[in-house]
């Protein structure tokens, strides 16, 4: 998916990834990658908690405001208030 990012973004289309594996982001080099704490197959959350989920969603939309870059990787550490 990096790969189709950094493509999409040279046509001036804003990309965001999220992932949990920052050595292959790093090989990769998405423009913008939120990485999250979370098992494999729940990106975005655990199945069930919305809360969670929309938190996360929210978080890589922000990163949509950010100039893209070489090292466009940003951590996610859950708020206390985002729960």
């Amino acid at each position: 998916m990096g790969l189709i990012a950094r493509l999409l973004e040279s046509e001036g289309i804003p990309t965001v990834t999220i992932g949990n594996m920052p050595k292959r982001i790093s090989l990769v080099r998405p423009p913008r990658t939120l990485l999250v704490h979370l098992p494999p197959g729940q990106m975005t959350g655990a199945p069930h908690d919305a809360a969670g989920q929309l938190a996360v969603v929210r978080a890589a939309l922000r990163l949509l405001e950010q100039p893209a870059s070489e090292k466009g990787l940003t951590e996610w550490l859950r708020a206390s208030t985002e729960r």
